[in-house]
């Protein structure tokens, strides 16, 4: 028997709420699991026909949701293959692990016999991937704010994205790993630098929830994580300056960890964002695409 899970890209932080919000994006990884007998974990990705089979260990995020379900539902790990089929480029901040441990552990679950309800499994992808902001949307969809409680538990709400708000992702062709992104966060910040990050991401909130464009144009800013991680990614500072002077653009930001840029607009402006984008990375030598989307609402599912 194989599971065949259909699974959101998303993308976090969406600038103050760094760790604490994601939303879910119209991208999707297929994730295919089905039980072996010989008490090994092997992935298979099919990246656009690239294909690699490999075993995995405890290192690996796919063998850890497996065995934290498997602690949880106090039974023996089984083996397991599963295969993913990427459509969500990997290593760009649109969170392409976070639909791999989503599509896993719904699978796992369903070849077992549903022991655990989706809070369990929402539970168990934040803790193997550390923070819930994109994992969460992952299996709810819509725009999410999530935090990990002190016992484990993930405490979030959904809360309705604007009708005609658009995000535009610019997804460079290189990619930069999460771990290198997080090392160049400083690991303490300023008294000044946290109130101004609480209030932006109050302001992103309020201005989601009242479809308020003004204060979203003030709210899609950041001093805890954006300015360690653009020295990361040429051309970041000048896209978001430029575009920030465009009539619809209400902000841009990166998206999760980089090196995607997310762009908010009111309605499609994707031509003025294209030439924006173009001229700043064509002139640093950087290939990219660029996707414009309506959020999905729906997360994670068996198909």
């Amino acid at each position: 028997m194989e599971i065949k899970v259909k699974s959101p890209a998303s993308s976090a932080n969406l600038g103050p709420c760094f760790d604490c919000a994601g939303i879910a994006l119209p991208l999707y990884n297929i994730v295919k699991t089905k039980k072996t007998n010989n008490g090994k974990i092997v992935v298979i990705i099919d990246e656009k026909g690239d294909v690699r089979r490999f075993e995995v260990d405890e290192k690996n995020i796919i063998f850890q949701s497996f065995k934290k379900f498997h602690e949880k539902t106090n039974t023996e790990m089984s083996g397991y293959e599963v295969n993913v089929e990427t459509e969500i480029p990997i290593a760009r901040g649109l969170g392409s692990s976070a639909s791999v441990i989503a599509g896993s552990l719904i699978g796992a679950n369903e070849l077992n016999g549903k022991p655990l309800r989706e809070q369990d499994l929402i539970d168990i992808a934040a803790s193997v991937e550390g923070h819930p902001d994109n994992t969460t949307p992952a299996f709810t969809g819509g725009f999410v704010v999530a935090s990990i409680e002190d016992d484990g538990k993930v405490l979030y709400e959904k809360i309705k994205w604007c009708d005609d708000w658009k995000i535009s992702v610019c997804i460079p062709d290189y990619k930069l790993l999460t771990e290198l992104a997080r090392s160049v966060l400083p690991k303490e910040i300023n008294f000044k630098d946290a109130v101004y990050n609480i209030q932006k991401a109050a302001q992103l909130i309020t201005a989601i929830t009242n479809c308020n464009e003004n204060i979203m144009r003030s709210a899609l800013k950041d001093k805890i994580h954006q300015p360690y991680r653009e020295k990361l990614i040429p051309g970041m500072v000048d896209i978001i300056e430029k575009l920030r002077k465009e009539q619809n653009v209400l902000g841009c930001v990166l998206s999760g960890a980089g090196p995607t840029l997310a762009v908010i607009t009111k309605g499609d402006n994707i031509d003025n964002i294209k030439q924006i984008v173009h001229k700043i990375w064509y002139d640093l030598d950087i290939k990219y695409q660029i996707m414009t989307f309506d959020p999905v609402n729906q997360g994670a599912t068996v198909i």
